[in-house]
């Protein structure tokens, strides 16, 4: 097939036997139409064609399956089975099987992305060494699509039998399966989505036992991609009462495309939607979750195809009512007659909108982390810094930035937010987040302290998409002449998942309580506004200096990270600060497959972020202080005439009398300041106002400002 992906079906089921019983099978695989089958226990023996510890491509099953890839070793025990649809359009298929008849190991290519399966059957009187076995530890794909999955003769937990018996010969197998769950950070994908649910794969008639043997493993990576998972019914034969297997079979849905599912937000207008999802919450325990940090990752993918299902349901309703709706419509006309059930759907609608969404602002009363006032925080370090405390001081900004999070700090992010419309990497729109605030705040809570404490995050987290990947920039540098230019591209403006964008809310919320003191430690609040400064100037009737108001804001793609976290270390923020900053901060996937000089390792914060204004800020401090150190300004001279330097925001403005060298000494430092962080000047948002020339330039004028090597020049007029 091309590029294109889709959902594909992969089934596993212990079959106890293939060849005596091959058409129920085939039968009932047929119904459940799966694309991809693992088969456990085939009893396929040797032949004069294919020897022991072998692999046979069986074509009797070529009217559906494309390939059956069999491995022989006994006719009475073992052996294990793929089968492959012929409609799948699998490519550069490599197999390689156990000797021993227990598993097999096939890797490919599906819709242009690498995939490795592993169909495990691990018996009784031949476990298989988890610990040991190279050819499961060498078969990691780079795209991580690692999939396991069969009868694994061992229960994961107490929970997943209805026997208290306890197997002690179970106990090392079990050992060793957990170890390697551990080593490889694989999840039970069944376990993950149905935490509060019992349900059992394996039946002992004779005991009357039941248990769940029969497992799906994946990374933890690749459980987004997991669109469902669902242990079936065990089939009985078509002509008699007794069951094909003693097993059920199990199967799972996964995403092999980048195509990305999304919310549909219209199902919040509906209660019983609503209802539906808040008892999928309520209900999602976690119980059967080893790791509670996993709970909202797991629960994310349920509520995922949970609403894709109340979708589904929903339009089927909707095609129903609407032919039953045409139907009495034509019996009305004929009548000429007119019943209520216009009115009565505007009423049912208005009911809806009035009591469907639900408000959060007032949900949850919480103690407050940090003093009512931002001031109250920058005052008590500034105490500490004059006082010379500094243990404490640092202590205080530990406190502040690399705590745990609270619920109140979450709450406030969400309620914060705005919903761009556009598409969010995991679908979930920040609508979702919330309408359902008070139900997923002890899941975040866990979640995100979980993820304060690692060393390494997932770039499922840091995914984002490129609002706008083919923007293109005017910026211009020249050697001689401004008409000489080279287009370059800015960094593109990212949406993030919700989830991302809460924690980098929460954690931008407490560098900005403290910056003033970071940037200018023990001067609270110093200098003045830059827009009154502005104005200041604009306004001022004696002003006889020609003065170049330069706003300065700059590209955060191109700052070097070796800049960024000198400048973090110079500032003294807590090391778990300065860690978490480059885990959060480096570049994730990309939706649109964005590349550039820029998006290396080595340099570029992301557009969007919100700590990367405030990163930003951090940086352009140097240059802050270098334009206003006494050094750079003309001995003896009017406070008129002095060059000044100021911030707002992350946006640097300069107040540069118009001599010929200060603006050179400007020039000198901004080109060093440039090559030093790597940061390039974003003329869509940088802008040149004169003040004290005859003709003041206007402001389509103003939008022609570029910065050349030679100095400054705005639309024909050449200031160096």
């Amino acid at each position: 097939m091309g590029s294109e992906g889709r959902t594909v079906i992969i089934l596993s089921w212990n079959v106890n036997g293939f060849r005596r019983k091959k058409t129920a099978v085939l039968n009932h695989l047929n119904v459940l139409q799966a694309d991809i089958v693992f088969l456990q226990e085939t009893h396929v023996g040797p032949s004069k064609d294919n020897p022991t510890a072998t692999l046979t491509n069986d074509h009797e099953l070529s009217k559906d399956y494309s390939w059956a890839i069999f491995t022989v070793y006994r006719a009475n025990c073992r052996g294990v089975a793929v089968l492959i649809r012929r409609d799948l359009g699998v490519e550069g298929i490599t197999i390689s099987g156990d000797t021993k008849g227990r598993y097999m190991v096939l890797s490919c290519t599906i819709s242009g992305e690498e995939f490795v399966f592993v169909n495990v059957y691990c018996s009784k009187d031949e476990k298989i060494d988890f610990a040991a076995d190279a050819d499961f530890s060498l078969r990691l794909p780079k795209s991580g699509n690692l999939i396991i999955a069969g009868d694994f003769n061992t229960v994961l937990a107490q929970f997943d039998k209805t026997s208290s018996i306890k197997n002690r010969s179970h106990n090392h197998m079990l050992k060793a399966l957990r170890g390697f769950l551990e080593v490889f950070d694989l999840v039970d994908v069944w376990r993950c989505l149905y935490p509060e649910e019992k349900c059992f794969t394996f039946f002992d008639d004779s005991r009357k036992g039941k248990s769940r043997l029969d497992y799906f493993f994946v990374p933890r990576e690749v459980l987004n991609r997991v669109r469902g998972c669902k242990i079936h019914a065990r089939p009985q034969h078509a002509d008699k009462q007794s069951y094909i297997s003693d097993h059920a079979p199990i199967s799972i849905k996964i995403r092999t495309d980048n195509t990305r599912w999304q919310f549909d937000k219209s199902l919040l207008d509906h209660n019983h939607i609503v209802g539906h999802l808040s008892d999928t919450i309520q209900n999602f325990s976690g119980g059967g979750i080893k790791r509670k940090a996993d709970l909202w990752p797991c629960l994310k993918i349920r509520l995922g195809f949970e609403a894709i299902s109340c979708k589904r349901r929903r339009e089927e309703q909707e095609e129903f009512e609407a032919s039953r709706q045409d139907t009495a419509f034509l019996a009305t006309m004929t009548k000429h007659k007119l019943d209520g059930t216009e009115k009565s759907f505007i009423l049912q609608k208005k009911q809806t909108e009035d009591t469907g969404s639900t408000s959060v602002k007032n949900a949850v009363s919480l103690p407050a982390l940090w003093p009512s006032k931002e001031s109250d925080i920058m005052d008590y370090l500034d105490q500490l810094h004059n006082t010379m405390k500094f243990e404490e001081l640092q202590s205080t900004l530990r406190a502040v930035l690399v705590e745990k999070i609270t619920k109140k700090e979450i709450l406030s992010a969400i309620l914060s937010l705005s919903d761009s419309g556009g598409p969010h990497p995991d679908g979930l729109p920040v609508r979702f987040y919330q309408h359902f605030t008070c139900l997923l705040l002890d899941c975040l809570q866990t979640f995100f302290n979980h993820l304060l404490s690692i060393k390494a995050i997932s770039a499922n987290f840091n995914e984002s998409l490129a609002v706008d990947p083919t923007a293109s920039s005017d910026h211009i540098y020249c050697k001689s002449q401004p008409q000489q230019v080279q287009v370059q591209n800015y960094s593109p403006q990212c949406v993030f998942n919700t989830d991302y964008k809460i924690l980098t809310t929460i954690l931008a919320e407490r560098l900005c309580n403290v910056m003033e003191h970071v940037l200018n430690p023990g001067q609270h609040r110093p200098g003045n506004h830059v827009q009154v400064c502005i104005d200041a100037f604009k306004n001022a009737r004696d002003n006889k200096t020609p003065t170049l108001v330069v706003g300065l804001k700059v590209d955060p793609g191109a700052l070097k990270w070796t800049y960024l976290f000198q400048r973090l270390r110079c500032y003294k923020l807590p090391k778990e600060f300065q860690a978490l900053i480059k885990r959060l901060l480096k570049k994730g996937k990309s939706l649109n497959g964005l590349s550039s000089e820029l998006n290396t390792q080595d340099r570029g914060l992301i557009v969007g972020c919100p700590l990367t204004p405030l990163l930003v800020r951090l940086c352009l401090h140097p240059l802050i202080q270098t334009v206003n150190k006494e050094t750079l300004q003309r001995p003896n001279v009017k406070e008129s005439e002095r060059t000044r330097a100021l911030m707002d925001s992350d946006k640097a403005v300069f107040f540069i009398p118009n001599q010929g060298e200060t603006v050179q000494v400007f020039e000198e430092a901004l080109t060093g300041f440039m090559s030093n962080s790597g940061l390039m000047v974003d003329y869509r948002y940088s802008e040149i106002l004169t003040v004290g020339f005859p003709g003041p330039l206007c402001s389509e004028r103003l939008k022609q400002f570029k910065r050349v090597t030679g100095g400054l020049w705005c639309y024909g007029h050449y200031i160096g």
